[in-house]
């Protein structure tokens, strides 16, 4: 892939171990196409990375950290949203 087609970023959330004791923080800081968003909690961030920064993140740190991406939740067996009702 030449270097003008980079992958582009997405919004990844990372949760674990490896975030509470900054080690995430350290890696992400290593990386070029890595970059915090926001903190949601002392072991959960919400990073800007390609997908393959994300795979390397998650071989990084196996067990420690669980890396997916930033999509909105949907609550199992949650009906499915309503359009308002038109009389």
């Amino acid at each position: 892939m030449p270097a003008d087609d980079k992958p582009s970023p997405t919004p990844w959330i990372v949760q674990g171990d490896a975030v509470r004791s900054g080690e995430v923080t350290a890696f992400a800081s290593r990386g070029r196409d890595i970059r915090e968003i926001r903190r949601l909690g002392s072991d959960i961030v919400v990073l800007s990375m390609p997908q393959d920064q994300a795979e390397h993140l998650r071989s990084a740190f196996p067990n420690r950290v669980l890396v997916e991406p930033d999509q909105e939740l949907k609550m199992f067996g949650a009906p499915a949203a309503r359009s308002p009702r038109t009389r």
